[in-house]
Formats: structure tokens, sequence, C-alpha cells
């Protein structure tokens, strides 16, 4: 695993039920709506794009004012159909989200499986998946190949549970068993929508390795099984892989983007028209107040942004909608905003699925010709699948002849895919090959992994499959039957040509290329026939294999190999993708209107080619397989210059019409590397100077190929994700092509595409995508439109075909070009309207006479919008339309007011007003319509517009006027005049502007980003927000905010009631001193508020939701202060200055929102101060004094509370890093060390002897163990070994037996150590029957000669366990229990036997099932021994399970290690936050030194906060003294503090950790509150207290001090105030109780944040020197690189040369050891072997292991090495082991010797099995080693020959070496004893 990737660590705990964690819970989210968040959330999105402010004020103000609704009812209903329309969207896929909630599951609780809803899984659950996945799982175990389906999976892809934890957890019987022992933590990638990777590991509690995830390990939701698994949940809801890759965000419309542009500008318009009519009217009178005036036109003018516009728009899109219906009556729209979208289209990007709508059979070829499946299917309606039936009369279709039924059969049991409920599940082009056969006559019943049973012409078949294996894109499997056999390799011709030789490969590639030609893809069999001889030894084989722990793929690899080689072809089928008639002509229409295509495809750039077959273009590029940026940038690069701008006219290219040309192609594209020139281009420099960043020619326009279609492959993309210039070389090429087909690519990539084209292109252009599979949902919605082709998946729309997208797409344009029609119609007549009346002002002097009434208006609305019922309608063109608006207006102004002003009708009458303003409507009016035909050339529309204006006018005018003659002539020609001017204008304009069409294809690449901004995936992170400071990920914040309620409740409870007592306390003594009652009842009622929230925080509610609750009284609270305030026309300083030192330093629950919350209040506070200070003298000055001090100490809280936060999120993270170390050095001791002694030995005890009473021990040795070192290479052995002691672990976990120790062969374990989990139980029966399976399971275990055999002792009595040695502390049995167990053990002399001895067969009490023989042996140092030869019987009685506590599960203690590691003692630890004392230590030092360090900024800015403060209140201290005549002393102190802030601001990085610093911070304070007291009678009160407020905040929160040391500043403080002001007046005595308060207040605040810095600095020194302890003791234990080696859980086996090592052992030791009891003889051993070990660290020699009396050491300890320099340091060992032991005979009155063997040679170190496990070494060598000891004499010091030519280089001058004798056969080895040289006196 990557270090460097953040990963979220799971629980595995199969004991316990997890019901809740920080990762976000199983609701599926695809709605962008939640049914809580739905009002709130639509109701935003309804005014999204409608400009509500304004239509709220003017709907306000028509109420108000000239109580009209007309435009807050159209608002209503704009509103509620808008909730109403989301609502049912939503609703529709809520449903869907249900189903998918409750969905029942089996979880685990830690005893049984009970039913859930999959919404209640969390996490770290351990489920049984039987059917569909609920979330994204890890299979823990299950079947050996688990088949998936309806998922989205690499073609042919099996899942596989875990291995090694399908060894611990069982399945049988449709039930798992062993989950309880599951016990460790899973590190995964954190949440991310990445389907082609998945990066992860278990590492189980007490085993030293931990355990690689794969993507084959772990199924997605959604995923379907074919049979049942136990799984883990990794990622749940919001976090599964299918929901990132999601895009659950609301699609605005191209429209409603458009009128919020539109309504913009006319709302600019408007204030224009509203500013030039105000300054007007002004300027004829003045007496109008302004208020009115405003009123007046914002009315007149309303209208230039007209709500019935967006009415009319919504009516259009219901109307659209029923079309939609009437015309595609299958499908369904979710999204009705959508359908406008659609018409913008310009990318469509395709499922591959949508376009092939299957795979089928076209020709096959078997025996010596091509015989073509579709001859009949053409005369059957041009479809490739044949039936039964029709197949009857294709005679040469039928499988008659024997070589053809051959095929079939052989094909039929090639296939990998599987039968399940009547369903396929495996590979596409399997399945389809599958439904061929049983088109021919097989009838398939079962087919499964295991087994294949059909039948064809009423003859059954029976195979059993041997061996399934999938190898390089092949198919390799065994089938047998009881008459027939075969082996059988089938796969496309690429992956099947390499097993072919020259010969053999002419026919198949002849036949292959005749195929591809014809677009065909050629599937080829080959096959061998198996004689039942040589599959019984196949079989024999592969049964053997199955028990081979070494190399067992290797060996199976070369079995299948060898069987391939001599298989022989077979026949070829031709697979074609079928493309229905429809599809193709769909594609084509795509591509004639300019649309680009991009077709995506998770298949291999082989079987996506048939795509391109419909795809007619000139050229085709296929970017495959360039795995180098440098490559790519190359190939594109070329592409660009040849192709597109052709400025190489040598180069041609051509279209490529098959695969195989494809492929050649590929292979020959211009850039690609060969494999030497790779290793070139990957090197950094290279890479730098090849890709030329010169790239602004593509800004040029084009003159080459316009018309290409490019294929990608996801090789490719990744390489140009590398660098942005090839990143935009990519966009072009892709932004530029016709068709873009995406081949071997996961979902990511495609919406990484997708992304590519729209964000990387300036214009954005709009995609729709198009999808048949869930997988295809990413795409759909990131894409700006998503249609699905079933209705069961969500889009927007749903149920449309690919053959349907063209007629969409011109539905919807039609659809757009109506709406956007009616929006711009609207606003043009509108606007014309508006105009009109703002020029018929001028003619009124601006009086606000409206010439048409609220009537004339809604008329003129509803006449000018029935013609938009026409269908005929096409983008208007904006320029023509300002022309013809302005000569429209021009007219009716000429033609309607000029000429009504001299207009005298028949009876005299001069025309009024009234009659003027039904004339000019008439004319504006009837011109608008006759525009409206111009575009619509509706007829019948026209004239039923006209009739309708005729009758409304006749109907309003009542006949006074239209019976005029004069009034109709008038009217008449003004209307002809008004429509003849602006239509010409509008045809000449017609005939210049061209009309609009797509964009596509473009001539040059302007329009690509210079800097790509999409591409590159994203990586998750850890890291918080700089601004907000949460963490990126949900979780890792939810966690943060459980951990910190947790940690701070008992703090917040604290802070609540204090404020409550202080409010209420404040209440009543105003309630006294005589305040009004609104402010006393504000009081009590902002008390009463604290004090329910104290009682919330009771609540489990409170916990979850706690920063709602906080934020919301804070809220609350401002709001009632300033209420009381405004209603008592006063100011409370202390109230002011609470809000942000209680929200930010007290509470610190979010600083965002109480940012918000504290900027809202400063806003009410500075409202309040004006208002209380606009009377008093000075005014002005003091309201900017009060602000200036008010708005400082609210920056100055903030900033401070924003640090603090920060501080405790970095602790957060701080604590959680040293968790995980802690935590992570831990788990290596558990598996180094018993847990009776890890404590002990971790405080450092060395020596340990505790008495176990009686126990059993077992002993168990290998067999023929120095012939398997010969016969095995080294990694293979320490894979053989680990696997053998890890089966051994098991076994005793199984029975709850303690393993102690492996020594090279022997494997030593005890029953009946731990007497809690035993109690009375029969511990001599257990560790006979773990005897018993341990030789069962090693006859499973086959090795190259044979099974793996073993030898067991067994022995009961005495022990002592105890730890002893120095440098590495061991934990061992020491007892003559342990002597004569092993020599039960090595005096058997047959193997697979069990031999115990008599104090064992006398305390064993059951008998039963076991069978004892009486034996006797000699052993050495204990004479003749009677013992009992142990064999499996008969059971009399039915065997009974014992029942153990804890036996087989989990015995680890979950401790708390933050509580462990601060209870452990320590005097360097800092205990007390009240005083640090005169003299401070070290560790107070630093202590002080890193908490100013963490306040390093917030010192920082509170300096700064106060330097700029101070500066401007001199500059009001100078204008005070300058106006007022003020005393001067304020301008003096305040420019000496400024004189000393100044320095120290710049000097604070140097200085803040001085005493210094302190010292001139406490000379700035005195200094402030000396000028704060003698400003008293300058200035009011309320701005001494505030100053005072302030002087408070910066003295405890920028002196870093102790607790007391502060709060004696603090009373100081307050009584010098309190001395200097004196008892004046009863409003000063609650000022003053409340100072004290605001000062405890941030005393206690400042007591918690130091009680956090001291809690956290404690954890951390102790955790680092836990740490460091442990690391230290794991050193000693083994070495470094091997320590580092299993932290990271990676198993560690390596092969080091010329190791010199040493044996040796105290001869006498057992006959002086029985007859002491154990604790002299643990005590006597831990004396000599702390004195062995002492040498070993001083002469730099690794101490590998004691068994017993033995000690083993080695030259080798980590890093570099000189075998010279280690060979001398142990023989220099060796001496000195046998001074020490001379020196402890004299100690202890013995008389023991020690007899020492050394040899140099090659060896194999590492770490093997799972249980208290130990750095061991092994190979023939150490044997060898071992045999200098026994071959040696005692007192002597005994070398191999290697050793001694190494020695006699280095100290022959001082040593000889006498010849010893032969050790060992084969080869034998020469031993020489070495003996210092006595050198004669001369």
């Amino acid at each position: 695993m990557n270090a460097s990737k953040p990963y979220r660590e799971i629980q595995l705990d199969g004991q316990i039920l997890i019901n809740e964690t920080s990762f976000s819970n199983n609701r599926m989210f695809i709605s962008p709506y939640t049914p809580r968040s739905f009002l709130f959330l639509a109701f935003l999105n309804q005014f999204y794009n409608i400009p509500f402010t304004y239509f709220i004020s003017l709907a306000t103000i028509e109420i108000y004012y000239k109580n009209q609704y007309s435009t807050f009812i159209l608002l209503l209903f704009l509103i509620i159909y808008g909730l109403t329309k989301e609502f049912i969207s939503a609703w529709w896929i809520w449903q869907i989200e249900k189903r998918i909630q409750l969905v029942q599951v089996k979880r685990w609780n830690g005893n049984n499986f009970h039913i859930i809803n999959s919404q209640d899984l969390y996490v770290g659950n351990i489920i049984v998946v039987d059917k569909k996945a609920p979330a994204d799982v890890v299979i823990l175990a299950g079947e050996d190949k688990i088949g998936v389906f309806n998922s989205y999976v690499t073609e042919g892809e099996w899942k596989e549970p875990v291995k090694e934890i399908k060894k611990i957890v069982s399945l049988e019987n449709t039930d798992f068993f062993g989950i309880s022992k599951l016990f460790g933590t899973v590190e995964v990638d954190e949440a991310n929508g990445n389907f082609g990777s998945f990066d992860g590991k278990i590492k189980l509690r007490g085993r030293p390795n931990s355990y690689k995830l794969y993507s084959k390990n772990v199924i997605y939701q959604g995923t379907e099984v074919n049979s049942k698994i136990l799984g883990l949940v990794v990622y749940t809801g919001k976090d599964t892989k299918f929901s990132r890759s999601l895009n659950c965000t609301i699609n605005s419309s191209f429209m409603n983007s458009k009128l919020s542009k539109i309504s913009a500008v006319f709302v600019i318009i408007l204030l224009i028209y509203m500013i030039i009519s105000i300054i007007i009217c002004f300027g004829f009178k003045n007496n109008e107040s302004f208020q009115d005036v405003v009123i007046e036109y914002f009315i007149m003018y309303g209208d230039l942004v007209p709500i019935s516009a967006f009415v009319i728009v919504e009516i259009v899109r219901v109307f659209n909608l029923v079309r939609f219906w009437m015309k595609f009556d299958m499908a369904k729209v979710n999204n009705l905003q959508s359908l406008e979208n659609v018409a913008k289209t310009e990318i469509v990007a395709i499922d591959e699925e949508c376009v092939v709508s299957e795979v089928v059979v076209a020709k096959y070829y078997v025996g010596d010709g091509i015989i073509d499946m579709r001859h009949m299917a053409r005369d059957y309606g041009d479809t490739f699948t044949l039936t039964t039936e029709r197949a009857e009369f294709v005679s040469f279709c039928r499988p008659e002849t024997p070589i053809n039924f051959q095929f079939w059969k052989l094909l039929l049991l090639a296939t990998s895919a599987i039968k399940e409920n009547n369903v396929y599940i495996g590979p596409k082009d399997e399945m389809s090959l599958l439904k061929t056969i049983e088109d021919l006559g097989f009838d398939i019943h079962i087919k499964t992994k295991d087994s294949i049973n059909f039948s064809f012409d009423n003859r059954k078949y029976y195979f059993k499959i041997i061996q399934l294996n999938n190898y390089k894109s092949r198919t390799r499997i065994i089938v047998s039957s009881h008459t027939e056999s075969y082996f059988l390799v089938q796969g496309y011709f690429t992956s099947i040509f390499p097993i072919f030789t020259e010969k053999t490969k002419e026919k198949p590639e002849s036949i292959c290329n005749n195929l591809i030609s014809e677009g065909l893809r050629p599937y080829i069999l080959c096959s061998k026939y198996l004689p039942l001889e040589a599959i019984k030894k196949i079989t024999s084989k592969f049964d053997s294999l199955s028990h081979s722990l070494i190399s067992q793929s290797k060996k199976i690899e070369k079995i299948l190999s060898k069987l391939e080689n001599a298989s022989e072809f077979l026949g070829i089928v031709g697979l074609e993708d079928k493309i229905l008639k429809e599809t193709r002509a769909s594609l084509s229409k795509l591509l004639s209107e300019n649309i680009k295509i991009v077709v995506f495809s998770s298949r291999s750039k082989v079987k996506a080619s048939s795509v391109l077959d419909v795809i007619d273009s000139p050229v085709i590029i296929p970017l495959i397989d360039l795995d180098n940026e440098v490559q790519s940038y190359r190939a594109l690069w070329k592409f660009i210059i040849d192709v597109i701008y052709k400025l190489n006219s040598r180069r041609q290219s051509k279209r490529i019409d098959t695969i195989k040309e494809l492929e050649e192609s590929s292979q020959s594209l211009p850039g690609r590397y060969s494999e030497g020139e790779k290793i070139i281009a990957n090197h950094k420099l290279y890479r730098k100077f090849s890709i030329n960043p010169n790239i602004d020619f593509l800004k040029k326009t084009y003159k080459g190929e316009k018309r290409y279609t490019v294929m990608l492959d996801r090789v490719t993309l990744q390489s140009c994700m590398k660098s942005d210039n090839t990143k935009r070389l990519l966009t072009c090429v892709l932004y530029g092509a016709d068709v873009i087909a995406l081949c071997d690519m996961m979902p990511e990539d495609w919406v990484r595409v997708v992304k590519m084209l729209q964000e990387n292109v300036k214009h954005k252009p709009v995609v729709l995508g198009i999808g048949n599979s869930k997988w295809a949902l990413a795409v759909c919605q990131n894409s700006g439109i998503g249609v699905t082709t079933k209705k069961s998946l969500v889009g927007d729309i749903s149920g449309l075909s690919l053959a349907q997208i063209p007629e969409l797409i011109s539905f919807c344009k039609a659809s757009y070009s109506l709406t956007y029609f009616s929006i711009f119609w609207k606003f043009f007549n509108n606007a014309v309207l508006a105009s009109f009346l703002l020029l018929f002002q001028s003619f009124t002097e601006f009086s606000g006479y409206l010439i048409f009434p609220n009537k004339l208006k809604i008329l003129f609305n509803l006449i000018t919008s029935i013609q938009l019922m026409s269908k005929n309608y096409s983008n208007p063109r904006i320029l023509q339309y300002i022309i013809i608006g302005t000569i429209l207006v021009g007219c009716v102004i000429v033609f309607g007011l000029i000429t009504g002003y001299s207009m005298i009708l028949e009876n005299g009458r001069v025309i009024d007003w009234e009659t003027m303003a039904m004339m000019d409507f008439v004319i504006l009016t009837g011109s608008i319509i006759f525009l409206c035909f111009l575009e619509n050339r509706s007829y019948y529309l026209g004239l039923l517009t006209i009739a309708i204006l005729a009758t409304i006018m006749a109907i309003y005018d009542k006949g006074n006027t239209v019976n005029s003659g004069v009034w109709m002539i008038q009217v008449t020609f003004g209307v002809l005049v008004c429509v003849s001017l602006p239509s010409m204008v509008y045809f000449i304009i017609s005939r210049i502007e061209p009309v609009f069409n797509n964009r596509f294809p473009y001539n040059n690449f302007s329009e690509v980003y210079t800097s790509t901004q999409y591409g590159t995936s994203d990586s998750n992170s850890v890291k918080m927000h700089y601004f907000t400071m949460k963490f990126k990920e949900k979780h890792t914040e939810d966690y943060y905010k459980q951990t910190y309620i947790q940690e701070s409740l008992g703090v917040i409870q604290v802070s609540i009631i204090t404020v409550s007592i202080i409010i209420l306390f404040w209440a009543i003594l105003n309630l006294f001193l005589g305040d009004s009652k609104i402010e006393t009842i504000i009081r009590f009622s902002c008390a009463g508020l604290f004090f329910l929230l104290f009682l919330t925080t009771f609540l489990t509610n409170y916990k979850r939701h706690y920063i709602r609750y906080t934020v919301l009284l804070s809220l609350t609270t401002a709001i009632a202060k300033f209420i009381a305030e405004i209603t008592g026309n006063e100011f409370s300083v202390i109230a002011s200055v609470m809000i942000p030192a209680v929200t930010y330093i007290l509470f610190n629950v979010d600083w965002v929102y109480l940012t918000y919350v504290n900027t809202l209040s400063l806003i009410f506070s500075i409202i309040t101060l004006s208002l209380y200070f606009k009377n008093a003298s000075m005014s002005i000055l003091c309201i900017i004094y009060s602000i200036f001090v008010l708005v400082s100490l609210t920056l100055f809280t903030s900033i401070f509370g924003y640090m603090l936060e920060k501080y405790y999120r970095n602790v957060f993270k701080l604590t959680i890093y040293i968790k995980k170390q802690v935590e992570k050095s831990l788990s290596i001791l558990e598996i180094l060390l018993p847990e009776l002694v890890i404590d002990r030995v971790k405080a450092g005890v060395r020596y340990i002897a505790d008495d176990q009473g009686e126990v059993t021990v077992l002993f168990c040795d290998i067999c023929n163990f120095e012939q398997l070192c010969n016969e095995y290479q080294p990694n293979e052995f320490s894979a053989l070994l680990d696997s053998v002691f890890s089966i051994f672990d098991e076994l005793c976990e199984n029975y709850g037996i303690t393993k102690i120790e492996t020594v090279g062969k022997t494997y030593m374990a005890c029953s009946g150590l731990n007497k809690q989990v035993f109690g009375d139980s029969p511990c001599i029966r257990l560790a006979i029957d773990l005897a018993l399976d341990m030789i069962r399971e090693s006859k499973k275990i086959n090795l190259k000669t044979g099974k793996l055999s073993v030898k067991i002792g067994i022995n009961t009595g005495q022990v002592t366990a105890g730890v002893v040695g120095f440098h590495k502390p061991q934990f061992s049995l020491v007892g003559d229990t342990v002597n004569t167990a092993s020599r039960m053990c090595s005096t058997l002399e047959t193997s697979n036997s069990i031999q115990i001895s008599r104090s064992t067969y006398d305390a064993l009490e059951n008998k039963d099932g076991i069978e004892l023989t009486a034996n006797k042996i000699f052993a050495k140092g204990k004479g003749e021994m009677e013992t009992f030869l142990v064999k499996e019987g008969v059971f009399v009685e039915q065997k009974k399970e014992v029942s153990l506590l804890g036996v087989g599960g989990r015995t680890y203690k979950i401790m708390n290690w933050r509580q462990s590691v601060l209870q452990r003692e320590d005097t360097e630890i800092i205990k007390s936050v009240w005083w640090l004392g005169f003299t401070e230590t070290k560790r107070e030092k630093e202590y002080r030194i890193s908490k100013l360090e963490s306040k390093y900024w917030s010192l920082f800015g509170g300096l700064a906060i106060n330097c700029v403060l101070q500066i401007g209140l001199l500059v009001i201290e100078i204008c005070s003294y300058t106006i007022y005549k003020t005393p001067i002393y304020g301008i003096i102190l305040k420019s000496c503090i400024i004189c000393i802030q100044i320095p120290l601001l710049f000097l604070h990085s140097k200085l803040y950790t001085k005493y210094l610093h302190q010292f001139l911070l406490i000379l700035i304070i005195v200094l402030m509150l000396t000028n704060s007291i003698l400003s008293i009678s300058t200035w009011p009160g309320t701005i001494s207290t505030l100053e005072l407020c302030y002087i408070i905040l910066f003295l405890n929160h920028m002196i870093s001090s102790r607790i007391l040391v502060m709060t004696t500043l603090n009373i100081t403080l307050l009584f010098a105030w309190f001395l200097a002001l004196g008892i004046s007046s009863y409003f000063f005595i609650s000022e003053f109780f409340l100072l004290i308060f605001f000062s405890v207040i941030n005393l206690f605040s400042l007591y918690r944040s130091e009680k956090k810095h001291l809690k956290s600095y404690n954890l951390q020194v102790q955790a680092n020197k836990e740490i460091r302890e442990t690391e230290h003791l794991l050193v000693q234990m083994m070495p470094a690189h091997v320590v580092h080696s299993l932290s990271e859980g990676i198993p560690i086996t390596e092969k080091l040369m010329d190791i010199t090592i040493l044996y040796a052992d105290i001869v006498g030791f057992t006959a002086w050891s029985s007859g002491k009891n154990p604790k002299e003889v643990v005590q006597m051993l831990s004396n000599l072997f702390t004195e062995f070990d002492k040498k070993c660290v001083e002469l730099n020699v690794y101490k590998v292991h004691t068994i017993g009396d033995c000690y083993v050491a080695m030259g080798y300890l980590s890093g570099q090495r000189d075998p010279v320099t280690e060979c001398l340091n142990v023989f220099h060992m060796a001496q000195n082991m046998i001074d020490i032991i001379f020196k402890e005979n004299q100690n202890y009155n013995m008389q023991l010797a020690m007899r020492i063997g050394i040899h140099t040679g090659d060896i194999i170190a590492g770490v093997i099995g799972n249980k208290v496990v130990r750095y061991d070494i092994w190979g023939t060598d150490v044997l060898i080693a071992n045999k200098m000891e026994s071959n040696g004499k005692s007192g002597e010091i005994n070398v191999s020959e290697s050793c001694k030519n190494i020695l006699e280089g280095v100290i022959g001058e001082e040593y000889e070496f006498s010849f010893n004798k032969e050790i060992g056969k084969n080869p034998a080895c020469k031993s020489y004893f070495v003996y210092r040289k006595i050198i004669s006196e001369e």
C-alpha cells in the first residue's frame, strides 16, 4: 500500500456488533433532495433563476401602496407550481431509494445473524450476501470462485474471498463458522468513484503479516452474486463507488440561465428609466416627496421585467411536455428542464450497450470450410439469432455430422460462463456462444464451475471440470466424463496465436484474416484428447497440488502449458456485434447534424472496434497502449501536424477498415517507443525537454482533415493526464473529432473524458449521455442531460432508445425555439411598452400620469401572448428587434400621440387622454400582432388575435370612439405605418444575418483552454480546509465532532449554566435598579433559554446536533439583546462583549457559523451605539471610538477562536497519529510475547519467573528436516515452514492452547497456562487431541518427495513461565517437565507418532477415542523411562465438544490506549495547570515554548489588531484634543503604547518565547489600563467599560502564564479599576459585577485551553516515550529492518550469505536442574543469559534465540556488512561465554561448562507463523552449526572449515586450529578446535 495515500481504518471484530460509526450510513441518495431538506432546497432552487428579490419588492409595493395583488398572485403561482413539479420528480426517486433501503440483509451481531434493512448497515458490519450486495463489501469467505452479474467487472473476471480469512472462516452447508475468531483492522482507500482500483489490507490481531486486498476481493453495491458469501462492509451510502461516481446536483436549465441574464439586463434598464424620469420630474417640480416619486415610477416601469414571461415559460413547458408524451409514449421525463437543454446538444455520449444490441455467431470454421450462420437468418427479418426451428431447415448449421457435433460440444465445454437460475453469468461473448449452441439443439441443464450437464438428441452428457484457468485472456479447461476427457483452450486470436508454432499457425492465421476482413472477431478453439490413464495421472497431480504449500500456481501453470503446446487446432467462430438498422440510421443522422458522438465501452479495442463500422470517417486514429506521456505527446503532435493541419505533406493518413489494420496502425503509431526507448523516456529530465510547451499554433485556422475518428483506451488516457500540455493536445484532438470510441475504460474514465470535453472548452458544449446499465449512470448524471433506455434507471429522461435520440433532439430544438421566443417576445413587448411610457411622460412634464390603465396593460399582455401557441418559431435576432422596437416606438409616438393632439372628431370634440390611450393601445398592439405573424406565418392565429382585439376594443370603449370615422382612419393609418417600416427592417436584416447553427465542426482550437482544468483524477486527503478548518472526508469530520463533544461536554455544560447565572443575576440586579420591564423580561428570557439549553445537553440528541443548538442559542441571544437595547434606547457593553467572548472562546463549536452570528451581533451593536450616542457631546467621536474598540474586540476573539479550534483539530490529528503508532508497536509485541508477560516486559522487567503449576507441554518436530533444507529453494522452504506453523497456530487457537515458540524444526506449545480460560478443563486431553490434529493436517501436506511427517512428545508437570535475557527478552518455559517433553519427542523412532510420559498417562482421565501402547525408552540425562504411544482409536461414547470460554475466539484485551499511556508513572510529565514555580524545569520550559509556538499566529494577530486599534484611538484623541480641548494624557499614553508595540510586532518571531515579550505585553496592559482610568472623566462611562473589557480580553489571551498567575493579574486589574472609579452611581455597580463575571469567563476559557494544552502535551510526551521504548525493545528482539516490515504487515524472508552462526550448550545443565526447583533454574539462566546478552551488545552480535540451556547467535545485525568482522566478533563472543560461565560456577557452586560450535555459511532468515513469532534462521548451514556444537567438547570452541579459513587470516598468529573430525555426509564438513598458541619465553 502507498504510505502517502490516505486510508480509512475499519475495525474488524467478530464478537461485537458495530451499531454506529463516523462513516456515512447506508442510505442511498439518488435524488438531490431528501424528504427533510426538500422544502428548503427546492424553495431555494425555485428562486435560483428567478429574480425573486425584484418580484417580491414589486409585489410588496403594489400591495402596500396600490392595493394590487396581480404580481403577488403570479409569484405565488410560480412558487407553488415549481415546488409541485420538483416534489413529483423527487417522489418517484424517493420510492426507488426506499425500495433499495428496505432490502433485508443478514447481519452478524457477535453471536448469530439477524435480519435488518440495508439502510441500517454500518461500515465494519459483517453480513451475508446471497443475492445482491447492499453496499461495497470485502469478501471474507465463500466459494473459491464467485460469479457476479449486473456488475461492473472486467470480462471473464471472477471474484474470490480473501484466502487467509477463508482459512479461518469456513462455509459448511450454507452456514459460516469461525466468525468470532476475526479480530483486527482493515485499511482501504478513502471513498472514491474509481472502479478500476481497490487498495487495502487486512491485519489480524496477533498475526505478523497483513493480507493484501485486491479488486477481485470486493463486490460493489448492487452487484449480484451466484453463491452465498460472507462480507465485511467497507463503504456505505454516499461513500460507495457507485454513489461517488454519480452527480446528484441539480442541473440548471439553460433557459432559466438566459432568463436570469435577460432579467438582470432589464432591471438595469428599469433603473436607468427610473433615474431619468426622477431627475426630469424634479426638474419640473419639487413639491412631491422623493419616496412617492420613486414608488410611482417603479410601478410604472415594473413590467420591464415581466413576471408574466416566467408564467408563460412554465405554461409552454407543460405544453411541450404534453407534446413529448404524445410523441414518445413510452418515455418518462424526470427533469422538465432537461427538454430545453437537449436542444443545445453538441455531443452525444453513448453506452456501447445501446449501440450493440447483441453478439451473434456469424460464421464458423470446422473441418475444411467456413459455414455462414447468417444464410438462413436473412430470410427471417435480418436477425442473426437462429432458433432451433429455423436451424432444422439449415442442415449445414446442424451439428449432425461427427465433426460439427464434436466442435460445438467441445466449444460448450470450453466456455467458462455458468448458468444460474436459467441466467448465464460470464463474459458477454461466451454467453452469446452458449445461446447459439442452445439454438442448435443442445439442451444445457447444469453448467457450473464444477460440472456440465447437457443433452442432445435425447442423449445425456455429463462432464466434470477438473481444472479451470484463465491466463493471458485465454481460457484453459480440463473436463472429464466416464468415457472421454479433454484439455481445451479457447480465446481470441491474439491470445491463442502464441501457443502455435510457425507451422501450425499458418492455417488458423489465414482463416482469421478472412474473418477480420469481413469485420468479424475470430474466436479460436484448440483441444487435446486425454486417455483414461492420462486423466487419472493429471487428476492425481492436481489433488496432490491442492495440498501443496509451495509454488502451487507455478506448478499448475507448468502442467497446463505443457498440455497447451500439445493441443491441436479444432475450429474458429466468427463473432459479430449486431447493430440494428435503426441504430445505424440514428448515428448517421447525428453526424449529419454535426453532433459529436462519444461511444464508451469497457471492452477491449478488438471487441469495441465493431462500432467503427457504422462510422463513415475518412481517418481513424487509434490512440492505443501509449503508456508513456512523451509517447502520447509525440503521437498527438504528429497527428495534429500531419492530419489536421497537413503541414507534413509526405505523410498520408488512411481509413482503417479492419481490426488487423487497427492492430498494425496502433503499433506503427508515430511516437511509439521500443522497449529500450521507454526506459529513457520515463526519465524525468527527458520528459521535461521532450514535451514542447509552445503549442500556440493551435489557435490558427487549419485546412486539413476536419472529419476523423479517435479510438482511445485507458492506458493512453492515464499517460496523457501526467502533463498539462499533453492533456491539452488530447483535448484538442478529441474536440475536433466526429466520433470518439473509448475502450478498455472504467466508468470514472468515461466521466473524465466527458468532463474534459465539457469544461476545457470555452463555450461549454452540452453533452447528452445515454446509458443502458447502472454503470453508465455516472456518465448520464455528469453530462448536461442524462437519458436512460430503461425506466428503472434514474435519468433526466428515461425509456428512450438510441434510435429515438435524433428525433428527440429535433423535437427539443423546436420546443426550445418556442420557449425562447415566448420569453423574448414578452420582454420585447414590455420593453416597447415601457419605452413608449417613458417618452409619453415628456408630454405630461413627467407628472407620472399613466396613459394605459392596468386593465389595458393586462389586455396588452394577454393579446400579444395568444400567437405564442404556434410551433413555427426560430431563434430571434436580438439586434434586429432592437432596431424594430426603436422604429416601432417612434412611429407610435409620431402617429399616435403627436397626431392625436391635433385630431378633432366628427362631433367637434377634441380627443381626450382616454381616447388617445385607446388609439395608441390599438396601434401598438396591432403592430406587434403583425410582427408576430411575420415570425410564425400562422394565419388563423393572426386573424383570431385581430378579432379578439376588435372585440375587446368595442367592449372596453362601449362604442363611444369606435364609431368615429376620423378615429378609425387615424388608427388604420397609424397601424399601417407602424407595421410597414418595422417590416421592411425585419426583411432586410433577415437577408443579412445568417441563421444560427451548431458550433461543430470547428476550424481551430482556440476554444480549448491553455491550461486544462479537468481530467486528472481527484486524490482524497484528510487535510483541513484552510478557512472553515473542516476535514475533507465527512467521516473524519464526524469523528472529530463526536470526540470533541465527548471531551468538552462537561465544560460546555459548566459554561452554559455559568452564563445563565450571570444573565439571571444581571436581570435581578437591574430589576432592583429600575430598568424597563421589556429589558428585564428579555434578560429573564435569555437566562431561561440558556438554562433550557443546559437541560438539553443531557439528551442524546444534543451530542449529534450540538453545533445547531449552540449557534441557534447564540443567534437568539444576539437578536434578543438588540431588541432590548432598541426598545430601552440603551447600550449594554457587557452583553456586547460577552457574545463574542462566550461563543468564540468558551463554546468554540464551529468558527464559521459563529462568525456569521457575531457579524450580525456586531452590526446590531453598531446600530444601537449610533442611536445611544446620537445626542451625546462629541457624539461622532464617541461612536467612532466605540466602534473601533468593539470591532477590535470582536476581531480579537475571532482570531483566538479560529486558532483555538485549529489547535483542537491539530491535536485531534496528532492523537490519531499517536494512537496508530502506539497500537502498531503494541500489535508487534503481541505476536512476539504472550499476553501474560507483555506488560511487565514493556515496563522494563527482564527477570520474570511465574510458577504455573501443573501444565502439559507439547513438542512437535518436523521429520527429515535436513533433507527438506536441501530439497527446497530458500524462499520455498521459508514459505513451507510458514504455512505448516501457521496451520499449527490455528489449531492451537482453536483448542485454546498457548504457543510457546518455534525453533528450527521444533514447535512447542503448552496446555493449561491460561487458567482464566481453562479453569478445571481437561487440558491434557486437549493437548493429545491437538497432537492428533497436527498429524492429521500434516498428512494432507504434499512435499516434493511425499507427505509431511512429524513426531510429537507430551509431558505433564510443574513448570515456571518466565522471561530471561537482557538484550533480547524471550519468553520460555523452564523446568524438568520441559526437558522431559523434549525427550518424549526426540526419542520417537517412527514418524507421525505421539509419545506421552508416565506422568501424563497417570493424569489423563478421559482415554475414550485413543489407543495407548506402553513403551520404554532411554533418554539422555534421564536414563530408562516408561512412556506410552498414542494412536487415534474408536469412541466408546459419543464425542463431546469441550466447552471452553474463549476457546477458538479472541483473547486479546481491547484497552484504552490513551489511558494506558497516561497511567504510566513518569516524573517528567507536568501535572498541574495552576502553578509553574519560580524555578522552571527543562520539561516545563519545553511545555511553555510548545504552547507559545501553537499560539504564534494568534499572538501575532492580537498584536496587529491592538496596534491598529491604538493608532486609530490616537487619531481620535488628537481630534478630541483639537476640537474639544480634552486632556492631553490620552495622546501621550497611546503614543507610548504604539512606540512599544510596533517594534514588538516586528520582533515578534524572535521574542515571543522570551520572558521579555511577556514583560512588554504587561507594560502595554498597564499603560492601557492607566489610559482607561484617566479617561473616565473625559469619555462616557460606557466607552471606559468597553475599553476595560478589551484590556481584560487582551490580558487573558496575550499573556502566557499559569492559571494562578493569570487570576492574580485579573484581580489586580479589576481592583485598580474599582479603586479609581469608586462607587459613584448604581450604573457602575451593575457594570462592575458584570466585569467580574466577564473576567471569570475569560479565566475559565483560559483554564480550559490550558488544560487541553497540558493534556495533549503530556499525551504526546508519554506516547513518544512509549513508542521509543517499544521500538527499542523490538529492535532488541529482532533486526531493525524486520521490525519495520512487521509494522507495515509485510512478511520478511531473506537469504543471507556468509553468515557466522554460534551454537552454545551448557554441559551438565540437565543433571544440575533436576535437583533444583524451577525458580532457581530460571534465576540462574536469567543471570547467565543476561551476561551473554550484554556481550552480544558489546560485540555487535545478534542473539537469535535461546531454547532451554541452548544459546544461538549470529554475526549479522542489520545494514552494511563485513563477513570477516562478523566472524571475528562471534569468535570473541564464544570466548567470553566460556569465561562468563566460569564466574557463574563460582557464584552458584556449580560444575557447568560451555560446549560451543561455530560455522560460516548461507542461511535463510525470516518470521514465520502467526502466534508468538520470532526472527529465526534455517538452512543446511544452520544444521551444520548445530552439529558443530553437538560434536564439540566441554569448554572448547569447535569451528567448521569455512569459519577456520576466515579466522586464520585474522587471528592466525595468536591461535591454532586442531582437527577434530568430519561431521555429516553429502557433503562432509571438517571441524577444528581453536586453541591459543603458547608463546615460549626466550
